[in-house]
């Protein structure tokens, strides 16, 4: 009889995992399943909210390997912090997921030996990170943070706006010099970060176990391009999706696209998103 192959524990903190969403979503489910492919055998906490999508997804890909090497932990929130709107209620949500998570790992530890423990999701080092309580090394991100926006970019804000970024560079500020934020940087193995910005936060004694690395991608079984000539008469067709915040930029692209009508060029902006 074949013995049954011995696969390593890792335990994942994905705040948003979702198969059928892009940016934090499909962060922590791609993480998620990178891992379970690498082998290992791959527990995930997450909030309740997410677990009609992932069972979906199961469901609709009979994928038996990964499902076997897949678990997932739903952290329920409370319907009180729903109801908490705005970026608000999403750090809220949050803090109150980083208590719960420490509670269940803990519990997890108990039965389960990880090989490592690895915070993915949310992918900011200014928000606090609670895995470094654990037995199990630690790995950290990727994560940002650190970027700022550069000033000729910032003249063009509007002066709220400008204020938002007062306050976001100073709340970052403030996190690097918080208990927290040393002892994940202590206790961490490696340090995952998305921008050199970012790394410039880590304390410098620590700066060995910094590695820049980007936080998304996708597999190219997983997306289909189709490429048609251009006919001379047909408009350059451009394509930008998002959500329409100020620090994304989307005016620029706007502006641009207009400097280049005026000139005469076959230019068209598509915008697909929502916002402000």
């Amino acid at each position: 009889m074949q013995q049954k192959e011995y696969k390593k524990n890792v335990l994942i903190s994905a705040f948003n995992c979702s198969p059928y969403a892009g940016s934090e979503q499909y962060l922590g489910w791609s993480s998620a399943v990178a891992t379970a492919n690498y082998g290992y055998r791959t527990y995930v906490l997450t909030i309740d909210k997410t677990k009609q999508e992932i069972e979906k997804w199961f469901e609709e890909h009979d994928d038996t390997r990964l499902k076997d090497d897949l678990s997932f932990v739903y952290v329920s929130i409370p319907n009180t912090l729903w109801k908490i709107k705005g970026r608000i209620g999403m750090l809220v949500r949050y803090r109150y997921f980083q208590k719960q998570c420490v509670i269940l790992e803990k519990e997890l530890e108990k039965k389960i030996e990880f090989y490592y423990c690895h915070h993915v999701s949310w992918a900011s080092f200014v928000q606090k990170i609670e895995l470094y309580k654990l037995n199990a090394p630690l790995i950290i991100g990727p994560v940002g943070g650190g970027k700022k926006t550069p000033q000729s970019v910032e003249k063009g804000f509007k002066k709220k706006d400008r204020l938002k970024e007062c306050v976001r560079n100073l709340v970052a500020k403030m996190a690097t010099h918080s208990n927290w934020f040393n002892s994940c940087c202590k206790k961490a193995t490696v340090i995952f970060v998305t921008a050199e910005e970012t790394k410039k936060l880590i304390p410098r004694k620590y700066s060995e176990k910094v590695v820049v690395n980007q936080a998304i991608s996708i597999s190219a079984d997983e997306i289909s391009l189709k490429v048609s000539d251009r006919k001379n008469h047909e408009p350059l067709k451009v394509l930008m999706a998002g959500r329409s915040l100020y620090w994304k930029g989307f005016d620029f692209a706007i502006k641009a696209v207009g400097e280049l009508i005026r000139e005469g060029k076959n230019i068209e902006l598509h915008y697909y998103g929502s916002g402000p």
